[in-house]
């Protein structure tokens, strides 16, 4: 294994930066596995800056440190997770991700506020940027780990994945209080919710998958998620009729509802790139045998990028 070497980035600041582009900044830095983060502002530190770094501090979970040093603001013990913390921290993962989709099926009117979805969410994204900080420091000292289930670029794609699945279960949250609210029939609530609940238990049959390495059940697992969207699919034409002006939904009710169908579908659609990467990045003995035949796939997570918000 090579030596450790201490490693720094600096971030240097206009006089006005905009504070998300700071704060993003302040993540990339994080997710790059560096020990030490130097903040520098044109004309010395504002208090917008050390808002920012309060704001990012607390959003990691409070344990970096942060002091101001000669003009210049210093952030230290950002974590040194190791490979072996991968599965433990990817089942968190898992587990959080899961929590928040089956809550937002019961998202009702007035019961939560749209940041109080998006309030919901942060404790995953920190999950997932501990992974990928955890996979960046392992690649960076050649540690890459002796884990029997994916190698660390596996766990990696399954933290993305995950972490997309939360951001639709927040908008499946926020849009079905606001489709609620238009008081739909109790057949369309019994279509939607049967639906919403095979969503759930796909997902969770798929993270029981990630550590195996049964290309068969993986298989399995990505071709019942291609029937899953064909029915997210038809569900359009049975809850959205805009052809029948009988039955005419109303712009409030039309729009949440083609959103929370559309989150529903990502949903899957992501958890098939789960099961993909427990085919593609688990760890192969000598004896396995190669998995052959077609497969469907879905490759989410490479048509989509950033935080899906709409």
């Amino acid at each position: 294994m090579a030596p450790v070497v201490f490693t720094s980035r600096s971030i240097e600041l206009d006089e006005d930066v905009l504070p998300e582009h700071f704060f993003r900044e302040l993540v990339g830095a994080y997710l790059s596995g560096v020990d030490e983060i130097v903040v520098l502002q044109r004309g010395g530190i504002r208090g917008s800056a050390r808002a920012v770094v309060a704001a990012f501090v607390a959003r990691v979970g409070g344990y970096p440190a942060c002091e101001e040093r000669r003009g210049r603001l210093v952030l230290w013990n950002l974590g040194d997770p190791s490979p072996a913390d991968l599965p433990a921290l990817t089942e968190r993962l898992g587990e959080r991700a899961l929590a928040l989709l089956e809550r937002s099926g019961d998202a009702r009117p007035s019961s939560l506020s749209e940041a109080d979805w998006e309030s919901l969410d942060d404790p995953i994204d920190r999950a997932a940027w501990e992974v990928h900080r955890a996979v960046e420091r392992s690649c960076r000292v050649g540690a890459l780990g002796d884990d029997p289930g994916l190698d660390v670029l596996g766990w990696l794609e399954a933290a993305r994945a995950l972490e997309r699945i939360a951001d639709h279960a927040v908008l499946i949250g926020v849009n079905g209080a606001r489709w609620r609210a238009t008081r739909p029939s109790e057949t369309q609530l019994a279509l939607l919710s049967d639906f919403q609940g095979r969503a759930v238990d796909y997902v969770r049959s798929v993270l029981g998958i990630l550590s195996t390495q049964r290309a068969d059940q993986a298989n399995v697992q990505i071709d019942f998620g291609g029937a899953l969207r064909e029915t997210a699919r038809t569900l359009v034409d049975r809850l959205i009729p805009v052809r029948d002006p009988v039955e005419a939904h109303s712009p409030a009710a039309i729009v949440p509802l083609s959103w929370m169908l559309h989150s529903l579908e990502r949903t899957v659609a992501y958890g098939q790139d789960l099961a993909e990467v427990a085919l593609d990045h688990a760890q192969v003995s000598p004896t396995s045998a190669s998995p052959s035949g077609a497969r469907l796939t879905s490759r989410a997570m490479m048509s989509v990028g950033g935080h899906e918000r709409r």
